[in-house]
């Protein structure tokens, strides 16, 4: 399965997470509301192989051992992804989050304006 194109639309949508579960569509969240990416139904082998795609040969050798694994990757022109891959009910699920560089204002995330002062005081 190649995930390539997803990563691109979570960037595209402004989604903040991407799910991947067996016997369910991927599904992206945006403004903290969860909805389908696709209209692709995930078998447990294209869970198993998306996971794969990317990780390298040592994170495979730990998920593998723990069951559970979590690391960071870059896209070129897109930014960077955390990523948590894990067991669920006998199939590989996985999260990713895309982290942003932009820091979001007190006024866009709808903080009251004396916040501003309170984290100027010394203590």
């Amino acid at each position: 399965m190649n995930v390539q194109p997803l990563f691109k639309l979570m960037v595209e949508k402004k989604a903040s997470d991407m799910f991947f579960t067996s016997h369910s569509p991927v599904k992206i969240k945006i403004e903290g509301k969860i909805m389908p990416g696709n209209k692709l139904e995930l078998t447990p082998k294209m869970g198993r192989q998306a996971a794969r795609e990317l990780m390298d040969e040592e994170q495979m050798d730990y998920f593998n051992r723990e069951l559970e694994l979590d690391f960071a990757i870059s896209k070129t022109g897109l930014g960077r992804f955390r990523v948590n891959v894990f067991h669920q009910r006998g199939n590989v699920g996985m999260v990713m989050r895309h982290l942003t560089a932009e820091v979001p204002t007190l006024e866009e995330l709808g903080m009251p304006a004396i916040l501003q002062e309170l984290v100027m005081f010394r203590r």
